[in-house]
C-alpha cells in the first residue's frame, strides 16, 4: 500500500483560459490552502471564482486564512480549519472566522506557526513526522513533555497561489516575501496557480523563489489576481478596497476592477531615494512615550522581527534604526523581508520600501530556522488580548460573563517564540482589567523556560519578560514569578494603575516614573511616523476604520506630490 505522504511524479504544467477554469478543478470535500499572508498576494480572484460555485466540505489550511478565508467561509464553502492565525490585520477580528468557531459550524485544528512548518515539511520531503521544538509553558505543551517532538505531515490536496511571473516553459517565479508558498507548492499533491504576466524561459529576476514546473498542475494569466492584496512590483494593498469590503461585512467582490492608481503608484516608486514626507505635526504623549521607551531598549546588534497587526511596535523598530541603532537587523512581513534599510511608517508603501531595500528575500519557514529557532531574534514586540500575572497570554478564546466564549486571531508563532526571542516584549495600547487579568481563560503562549542555564540548554539567549501598558511598565520576577511594578508613565498614579489591572499589585513605595520621550526622540517620531500608525492600536475598534481611511488619504495626498 501506497504510504499517503507519496506524491505522483508530475509534468509540466497546462495553461488555463482564466481563474473560473482552474477554480473547476477544485472538486468538494478537498483540502485546500490559498497561499500568500495578510494583505500580501493572495490568490483572490481565484478563491473568489471558487467560491462563487458554492463548493462544500473544504477542509482550508495555512498559517493564517485572512481575507481569503473570509471569502471562503461567507460562501459557506468551508467544514475544517487547519491553521494559526486568522484576522484581518489593522482593520481587527475576522468575523466570518470568528461566528464560524464561535457557533461550531466549522471544526478545526490549532497548530503553532513552527508545527505547521515542520508537518509541511515533512511533506515536502516525503517524511510522516519531522521533530521541533516543544513550546514549553504554552498550550500545546504539557509539563512532563520531552523538549522535543515530532509533528506528523499535512496532507494537502489542491494549493491555490497567486505569483508574479510563469515562463512558457510552466516555471513560477515568486519576486516578493513568499510566506509558505514555496513550501506549500512542494508538498501539495496538486497546485494551481495565477500569475501577473507570462515571459521567456531565462528571464526570471534575482532574489526570487523558483517553484519548477514539475509541481504545477494548471497555471491562468489574471493580471491583479491578488488585488485588493499586494503584488509587487505590480501593486502594492489597496487599503481603500479593503477597508470598504469590511465596512460592508462582504468580502468577495463580484467585479474584478483590479488596483487603483494609489497601490500600483506606490508600487512604482523608488523608496530608496523618495523624499519622506512632512513630519507630523501631532503629538501623542502615550503612543510617544511607548515608542521612545521601546526604541530605547533597541542597538545596533538587536535582530527585530515585525510581527502581525503591530503598527505601535513597528514604529518604534523604525525610530530606533533611524537614530541611535542604524546596524540594527529589521525582519518584516512574517519574515519574508530580512535585514531592510530604514524608512518612514506606512501602511500603502512599507512593503514596497522593504522589498526593495532588503538584504534577502524568502519565506517564513526559512526566517524561522535561521533566526527564531537559532535564538537570534532578540525582540519581536507582541500584544494579545489576554495577559495575565505570571506573563501567560490568550490570543485563542476568552470566556464571557454570560458563559459564551469569544473568539480571537489565534496565537499564530506566539507559543514557539515565547522561548526563542531573547526577550519577551508584550504590550497593550489600552490597558484595562478585562486584558490585565489574574489568569488568562486560555494560553495561548508563555515563556516556560526562563532561567539562564535551562534556555542555554535549548540553544536559547538570555533574556528578559517585559510588559509595557499606556499606564506603566511591568517586568516578571524570575524569583517571584509575577509580574511586579517597575514604573508609572508621568502624570499617571498609582490608583488609576491599580484600576486598570486585574491582578494584585504588590504595595510598593516610590514608584519609578517612566521617562518620556526627550525632544530629540518626538523630533525622531514624528520624522518617522508622518501619518499616526503608532496610534492605530490606541483606536477603539469603532473608530479604526476612519482612522485608516484618514491615514491612507494623507498617504494619497503625499503621493500626488511626489508626482508632481
Amino acid at each position: 500500500m501506497t504510504a499517503p505522504w507519496v506524491r505522483a511524479l508530475k509534468s509540466g504544467p497546462e495553461f488555463v483560459a482564466d481563474a473560473a477554469a482552474l477554480a473547476a478543478r477544485v472538486p468538494d470535500s478537498t483540502r485546500i490552502s490559498a497561499g500568500g499572508f495578510h494583505f500580501s498576494r493572495q490568490p483572490i480572484r481565484l478563491v473568489e471564482a471558487l467560491a462563487s460555485r458554492r463548493p462544500r466540505g473544504l477542509t482550508h489550511v495555512n498559517w493564517g486564512g485572512g481575507l481569503a478565508l473570509e471569502i471562503l467561509l461567507e460562501a459557506d464553502a468551508v467544514d475544517h480549519l487547519v491553521f494559526c492565525f486568522s484576522s484581518l490585520e489593522l482593520f481587527g477580528t475576522a468575523p466570518n472566522f470568528r461566528r464560524a468557531l464561535e457557533s461550531g459550524r466549522v471544526t478545526h485544528e490549532e497548530y503553532t506557526a513552527l508545527e505547521l512548518h515542520h508537518a509541511l515539511l515533512a511533506a515536502e520531503m516525503n517524511l510522516p513526522t519531522l521533530p521541533l521544538q516543544t513550546p514549553l509553558g504554552s498550550w500545546r505543551a504539557m509539563p512532563d513533555e520531552a523538549m522535543v517532538r515530532d509533528s506528523p505531515s499535512i496532507d494537502i490536496d489542491v494549493v491555490l497561489l497567486h505569483a508574479q511571473r510563469a515562463d512558457r516553459l510552466g516555471n513560477v517565479e515568486i519576486s516578493s516575501a513568499q510566506g509558505l508558498d514555496r513550501t506549500l507548492a512542494l508538498a501539495g499533491r496538486r497546485v494551481l496557480v495565477t500569475v501577473e504576466e507570462i515571459v521567456e524561459p531565462g528571464t526570471f529576476r534575482d532574489r526570487a523563489a523558483f517553484i519548477p514546473r514539475q509541481f504545477i498542475e494548471a497555471i491562468a494569466l489574471e493580471p491583479g489576481g491578488a488585488w485588493p492584496t499586494s503584488c509587487l512590483p505590480f501593486y502594492g494593498p489597496d487599503f481603500d478596497e479593503l477597508g470598504r469590503r469590511v465596512a460592508a461585512g462582504r468580502f468577495a467582490s463580484d467585479q474584478a476592477v483590479g488596483p487603483s492608481d494609489l497601490p500600483r503608484a506606490a508600487a512604482k516608486v523608488d523608496w530608496g531615494t523618495a523624499e519622506w514626507p512632512s513630519p507630523s505635526s501631532v503629538d501623542d504623549s502615550t503612543t510617544d512615550l511607548m515608542v521612545a521607551w521601546l526604541a530605547r531598549r533597541l542597538d545596533d546588534r538587536s535582530v527585530c522581527s515585525v510581527g502581525s497587526a503591530s503598527s505601535l511596535a513597528t514604529v518604534a523598530y523604525l525610530v530606533a534604526k533611524a537614530s541611535h541603532a542604524p546596524a540594527l537587523s529589521l525582519v518584516t512581513h512574517n519574515g519574508g523581508y530580512i535585514d531592510v534599510a530604514s524608512r518612514f511608517a506606512s501602511l500603502s508603501f512599507g512593503e514596497a520600501a522593504d522589498n526593495g531595500s532588503a538584504v534577502g528575500i524568502c519565506g517564513g519557514d526559512d526566517s524561522y530556522r535561521w533566526f527564531y529557532q537559532q535564538s537570534r531574534v532578540t525582540d519581536e514586540i507582541v500584544g494579545a488580548g489576554q495577559i495575565d500575572v505570571t506573563g501567560r497570554t490568550n490570543n485563542g478564546w476568552i470566556a464571557l460573563a454570560d458563559g459564551r466564549r469569544l473568539r480571537l486571531p489565534g496565537q499564530g508563532g506566539m507559543a514557539d517564540v515565547a522561548n526563542m526571542h531573547r526577550n519577551f516584549l508584550l504590550y497593550s495600547a489600552r490597558q484595562s482589567p478585562r486584558q490585565l487579568v489574574e489568569a488568562v481563560d486560555w494560553v495561548s503562549a508563555s515563556r516556560g523556560l526562563i532561567g539562564t542555564t535551562e534556555r542555554a540548554v535549548m540553544g536559547y539567549g538570555p533574556g528578559e519578560v517585559l510588559l509595557l501598558t499606556d499606564l506603566a511598565v511591568f517586568r516578571l520576577g524570575p524569583a517571584v514569578g509575577r509580574f511586579e511594578l517597575e514604573s508609572i508613565h508621568p502624570g499617571v498614579t498609582l490608583d488609576q494603575v491599580r484600576a486598570a489591572t486585574g491582578f494584585a499589585i504588590e504595595p510598593t513605595a516610590d514608584v519609578p516614573v517612566t521617562q518620556g520621550p526627550t525632544l530629540s526622540e518626538q523630533e525622531t517620531i514624528r520624522r518617522v511616523d508622518p501619518f499616526g500608525l503608532r496610534a492605530l492600536e490606541a483606536v477603539p475598534a469603532r473608530e479604526r476604520l476612519a482612522a485608516i481611511a484618514s491615514i491612507v488619504q494623507a498617504e494619497d495626498r503625499y503621493l500626488a506630490g511626489l508626482a508632481s
